[in-house]
């Protein structure tokens, strides 16, 4: 046992209390687990904890995953908090919590888990609530947030399990032995897919004549299973069956024309978030700050007016009934494969006209998605907090974007570790490797073999390229197709990644555990 329960600790606008386990917390021992079961207490609070002695203990090593598919996870030390944005609405962004509780030193922090040397602990499931591991010196506090949920004296909260790293038979594979147990109702069974996305050559000067363009070239060389156009074709976010001048054709077009080449329509949305300038605009449709203000929830100068968009308040009936609709309608243009952008937006610190934890209300509008799209759509999830969408996504980006550089351009407080960054997605990807056809497929991002309009070198370019396909997972490429001359390093790369992805169905492909021997 590597870990022992203290107490129950509970916080909200009437401070902290530390309550005795006894009557709230059941103990298990469910094979090479520890299973607390705990109910709740009664009373208003914002969250809810299990205080245990034992964990990695100041300056140990651990493994952090962040809260969505942008944040930082791999190796770290228990060395302090880990670093956030002074600006609030930012904070939410890469934070279940915004802020880690004042009353006890937090030497580490980790999302629904913590994987360290002695063992593991964390919450398999998100049914309710997000799950959050604060380290402190002598143990650990696992915490999940209920700020906005209803709940009564005796609910069930989310089961914590804990589990030691001790030389046994049936010790194994902690961490994939953790996320087979949060994988239960996953969807984690589509077909391998290799392909194209317009992102990382174009950004969002991307035309219908460079679309058309790459179309050809796709099904004359490189034998893609899907296409997938991404930001740069709507009139305005919020605004996703009407295309911009740059797309005069309108997507039900793009989509037969790709049909047509034997290729998956995939197409880009944010569907969390409104613009003023869209047509679909309602401020009555909008979550609010405590102040009633607008929730800022994304920031992007080439998307129109303001450059903010804001926080849909998927409480709503009909904001739920406007997701499901704008869903069925890409699906009904012809898109099989949807990808799902900026989705933390409907799990940002707010107000809403109805109860609901930020996990109830990323669930409330990720199955309004799933209702509009279809069971046979293949849904993928970007910028989403990973645990909410489990079961309903079937893809989900597990790393930061990459880019055609190797290190973050610029850094900013608390968010430099989430920015664009090949090398950023590089350690997320070895650090998530467990997830793959356990939670869902894996996506890594974007492979990019140009040799010109890029800032990789040659090996970075190989070693980025090699490890996704090696791992797997979800193979894209996005490049102007023109530019690969030669198409036999991606055609071996897709040999290489479909043959690892059947072998994952077995044992998913893993980087070496940082735990399996001393540093």
């Amino acid at each position: 046992m590597t870990a022992e329960l203290e107490s129950v600790v509970v916080r909200g606008p009437e401070g902290v209390e530390r309550l005795p386990a006894e009557g709230i917390v059941s103990e298990t021992k469910d094979g090479i687990w520890t299973r607390f079961d705990w109910t709740h207490p009664g009373g208003m609070f914002d969250s809810i904890g299990l205080a245990f002695v034992g964990g990695p203990g100041r300056g140990g090593r651990y493994l952090r995953n962040g809260y969505q598919s942008w944040s930082f996870a791999g190796e770290d030390r228990a060395n302090g908090p880990v670093e956030r944005s002074a600006v609030e609405v930012l904070a939410d962004v890469q934070h279940s919590i915004r802020r880690p509780p004042d009353d006890i030193e937090v030497v580490g922090e980790s999302s629904q888990f913590i994987y360290y040397e002695a063992g593991l602990a964390g919450f398999p499931h998100c049914r309710r609530a997000n799950g959050t591991i604060y380290i402190t010196p002598s143990g650990f506090e696992a915490v999940l947030d209920l700020s906005g949920g209803s709940f009564s004296r005796g609910d069930k909260l989310e089961s914590f399990y804990v589990a030691g790293r001790v030389p046994s038979e049936d010790s194994g594979d902690l961490l994939g032995a953790f996320m087979v147990e949060a994988g239960s109702d996953a969807r984690a069974s589509m077909p391998h897919i290799s392909g194209w996305c317009s992102w990382y050559h174009y950004f969002h000067d991307i035309t219908e004549a460079a679309f058309d363009q790459n179309l050809a070239d796709a099904a004359e060389r490189f034998g893609f299973d899907l296409f997938q156009l991404d930001d740069g074709y709507q009139r305005a976010i919020g605004d996703w069956i009407e295309t911009n001048e740059k797309f005069p054709s309108g997507i039900a077009p793009l989509a037969r024309r790709i049909d047509d080449a034997g290729m998956i329509p995939g197409i880009w949305y944010a569907p969390f978030a409104l613009f003023p300038d869209a047509s679909s605009y309602n401020e009555d449709w909008l979550a609010r700050q405590a102040d009633g203000s607008r929730i800022p929830a994304v920031v992007n100068p080439n998307w129109g007016e303001g450059a903010l968009g804001y926080a849909l308040d998927t409480t709503l009936p009909e904001v739920q009934s406007w997701i499901e609709a704008t869903a069925r309608g890409l699906v009904e243009s012809g898109y099989r494969y949807l990808k799902l952008d900026f989705t933390y937006a409907a799990a940002m610190e707010g107000v809403r006209s109805g109860p609901a934890t930020k996990a109830e209300a990323l669930k409330l509008g990720l199955e309004a998605i799933r209702r509009g799209a279809g069971d046979e759509t293949i849904l993928l999830g970007c910028g989403m907090p990973l645990w909410p969408a489990i079961g309903v996504v079937d893809a989900m980006r597990i790393g930061q974007d990459v880019a055609p550089y190797w290190e973050p351009e610029v850094q900013v407080e608390g968010l430099t570790e989430s920015l664009p960054s090949t090398q950023s997605a590089y350690r997320n990807t070895c650090a998530r490797a467990a997830m793959h056809r356990r939670l869902w497929v894996n996506d890594p991002d974007c492979v990019m073999l140009r040799k010109t309009d890029t800032r990789l070198t040659e090996e970075q370019i190989h070693m980025w390229a090699d490890l996704v396909a090696d791992s797997g997972q979800l193979l894209l490429v996005s490049d102007d197709l023109s530019l690969i001359e030669d198409t036999s390093y991606w055609d071996e790369l897709k040999d290489r990644s479909a043959a690892a992805d059947v072998r994952a169905g077995e044992a998913p492909w893993t980087p070496p555990d940082p735990f399996s021997s001393e540093e």
